[in-house]
């Protein structure tokens, strides 16, 4: 009998590690194809107790909650502050955010590199962007047609679509790395 709870202590050990390690590498989705690879777990973000995450492929600094949103442990509260493009662009400039004067909207390319390809609606991780579960766009820095309209970058296919200019969306913030 010592023999095989040995073997049964021992196969419970040995089972506990992979998942531990799969809960750190944690997609939290809320449609979600487990056919495809994860592209943002969450072990490819380092996260800060300010409300803001580094992903460590791209080496920036993003704010974990949606602008107007307050960051609480982990968690992200109230409701996102809809801009328009104008207005997010001189926000983020202005903005001194966990002590950074350095912020801005992301460009597409970078707003890409947050899309989760196991997730859909949205195509993002929510263990890693807790307040994207409702949001369909996320408002970036680029621009097209004569600057007349603003690349989105809509979350909830991982798409990249345009905005008129005046209407409003939500916005994430990005930095350097120092």
């Amino acid at each position: 009998m010592n023999n095989t709870l040995s073997l049964t202590l021992a196969a419970i050990v040995a089972m506990a590690a992979p998942m531990s390690a799969l809960a750190n590498d944690a997609v939290e989705c809320n449609v979600r194809n487990t056919q495809t690879v994860a592209t943002t777990p969450a072990t490819d973000f380092e996260f800060h107790d300010d409300g803001t995450i580094t992903h460590l492929r791209t080496g920036l600094m993003w704010t974990q909650c949606l602008v107007g949103e307050t960051y609480s442990n982990g968690a992200c509260f109230g409701s996102p502050q809809g801009s328009s493009f104008e207005t997010a662009l001189n926000y983020a400039q202005e903005s001194d955010y966990a002590g950074y004067t350095d912020w801005r909207l992301p460009n597409i390319k970078e707003a890409m590199s947050l899309i989760e390809r196991q997730c859909a609606m949205p195509a993002m991780n929510l263990a890693v962007f807790p307040s994207m579960a409702s949001l369909d766009r996320l408002i970036t820095s680029t621009t097209s047609h004569g600057n007349s309209r603003t690349v989105r970058l809509h979350t909830e296919a991982g798409a990249v679509l345009t905005l008129t200019s005046g209407t409003t969306t939500n916005f994430l913030m990005v930095r350097e790395p120092e």
